[in-house]
């Protein structure tokens, strides 16, 4: 038993680097139980492939929020390497560490281990995977670059009962907004065209007055005080889980029908 959730975005963002950065060759996926216990096993997975690799003095620094190997690399493939810091919280999250091993020109390999309970038998996956309950039925919409990322809080909210639209910049963002019909925003801060903030800042300047989720990867105050300031009603920092998505959902919305009660 495990998080399917977490397991899998974390496999998804280690194989869409490789393949972005493995033009010939191999990208491989392994899971193996590594030690064998009464209740649980360790297991360790490890994404590898032959691509470009990785210079030793960029590794320390490459799990570190928009960090990548050089200047060239985002010119080259693209992406701000924000998906590494979030894949290193999501397996510490696990109770594991995210581990590197790469060379120049051979190829990079990224592995880690969690322990995993065994089940003993019965429904337990579909419990596991059954998101908590909220106010269902209402129209979202994403704003989300990252493929991975969006993939997953789409999934997410679906499973909440919630119609999804989702967009890959601040620009959609905005005109998407301007045609009505949404309950409530989920808006990324780092994205191009237009940023999270420029575009919350936008959607209020034309009088859209519905509640903008703010999601970053940082959590500093003064973030959260940007985002409150550019017209934002909250935040979520990265990497969140299903409970805290569905609990600030609940929130907003509720705190929202109280303000036009009142109103």
């Amino acid at each position: 038993m495990g998080d399917p959730l977490r397991l899998a975005q974390v496999l998804t963002n280690l194989a869409s680097n490789a393949i972005k950065f493995t033009r010939s060759g191999v990208v491989g996926i392994r899971a193996q139980i590594s030690e064998r216990q009464t209740d649980s096993d360790l297991v360790t997975f490890t994404v590898r492939d032959t691509g470009v690799g990785i210079p030793e003095d960029a590794q320390a620094r490459l799990f570190e929020p928009f960090e990548q190997a050089g200047s060239s690399t985002s010119r080259q493939h693209g992406g701000s390497g924000l998906g590494l810091a979030i894949c290193k919280q999501l397996v510490e999250l696990m109770g594991g560490q995210l581990s590197l091993a790469s060379v120049v020109g051979k190829g990079s390999s990224f592995s880690f281990s969690v322990v995993l309970p065994i089940a003993t038998g019965g429904p337990v996956a579909e419990e596991l995977r059954r998101p908590p309950a909220v106010q269902a039925g209402v129209r979202v919409l994403v704003a989300e670059d990252n493929a991975v990322n969006r993939k997953v809080v789409v999934a997410l909210l679906e499973r909440m009962g919630h119609q999804v639209d989702a967009v890959t910049n601040g620009e959609e963002a905005v005109n998407a907004a301007a045609t009505g019909g949404y309950a409530l925003v989920l808006m990324d801060c780092q994205m191009p065209v237009l940023d999270g903030l420029a575009a919350a800042e936008q959607i209020r300047a034309a009088g859209v007055d519905i509640p903008i989720i703010a999601l970053t990867a940082s959590t500093a105050e003064e973030d959260r005080a940007r985002a409150l300031a550019a017209g934002m009603d909250d935040y979520l920092a990265k990497p969140y889980s299903a409970d805290q998505l569905a609990n600030l959902l609940a929130g907003i919305t509720s705190r929202r029908s109280s303000a036009q009660t009142e109103g």
